[in-house]
């Protein structure tokens, strides 16, 4: 199974988990690196009003409340103690700067925000799973899965960052296979299950320098930006002549993936194991 359909598949069954009636949820990281190694990680998770609204009145009736303006206030999606929490996990010299509560085009949710001292200390899990504070899980928390994007730095002129992307292992099948059988062909239902609850999903993690890129490798590139994932669900759902060759690709190889992704909106998932950035 290839590196795209990997991520794809195991990102729909992890958000599908943590939020049991709906999709309608966004999850952005950016990392914002200075040419010193220093720098800071933002990370926003949003939620659709609707689902909001839905966990709010869950929260009067558990806690028992009537309902007033002052309970309303109560219920947040932000645990600002987990998300404290989530700077020692970050890795050593990473502190938790602030979070604030943040509403936009019909979604609710919160924006953290930390710094490190040094990225080649710092791990960013790209699971989604650890985002989640608030909303009802059917995965436990032990159980859930962290894959840590790493990096080491050299300070210079040009200065020298290097990321190093989560290893994908593969899916062995009972006959000791790597899991490449018709249970990876996707059915009516499957197709009509990912528009359903993904239609509005939003998954994206990125770098963003201070400075000038001079050279990189990274498949992705924005300007000072470089894309490590994204995945606009919406987009995706749209294109389902191209969604199920995704679902149903065994054999194809990484230059034959880069050209069908390419041709697939909504995607784009770095394909390096180690992506080299140059700046200053």
């Amino acid at each position: 199974m290839n590196r795209i359909k990997k991520i794809f598949i195991y990102t729909a069954l992890v958000l599908f988990s943590l939020v049991f009636l709906t999709g309608c949820i966004k999850l952005k990281t950016v990392i914002k690196v200075k040419p010193d190694g220093s720098g800071t990680v933002e990370q926003t998770f949003l939620i659709q009003q609707e689902f909001v609204e839905m966990l709010r009145g869950l929260s009067k009736m558990g806690s028992g409340e009537s309902g007033t303006e002052d309970s309303e206030e109560e219920f947040s999606l932000m645990d600002r103690e987990k998300l404290e929490s989530f700077a020692g996990q970050m890795g050593e010299g990473v502190s938790f700067l602030s979070a604030d509560p943040l509403r936009e085009g019909g979604f609710e949710g919160y924006l953290a925000r930390y710094s490190f001292s040094d990225i080649s200390k710092l791990r960013v899990n790209q699971n989604p799973g650890e985002l989640v504070t608030q909303v009802p899980s059917e995965m436990p928390q032990e159980e859930q899965t962290r894959e840590l994007v790493t990096f080491s730095f050299t300070r210079g002129n040009p200065s020298i960052l290097k990321v190093y992307m989560p290893e994908l292992k593969e899916e062995e099948s009972e006959d000791g296979g790597s899991g490449t059988g018709e249970e990876d062909e996707p059915s009516v239902e499957d197709m009509e299950m990912l528009k359903q609850l993904y239609s509005t999903m939003l998954l994206r993690m990125w770098i963003e320098v201070e400075g000038d890129i001079l050279n990189t490798n990274a498949t992705y590139r924005e300007g000072s930006q470089i894309i490590l994932m994204e995945m606009d669900f919406g987009k995706i759902v749209e294109q389902e002549d191209k969604l199920e060759e995704l679902l149903k690709n065994k054999t194809r190889s990484i230059e034959e993936t880069k050209e069908m992704v390419g041709d697939i909106p909504g995607i784009r998932v770095e394909l390096e194991d180690a992506v080299e950035i140059q700046f200053r």
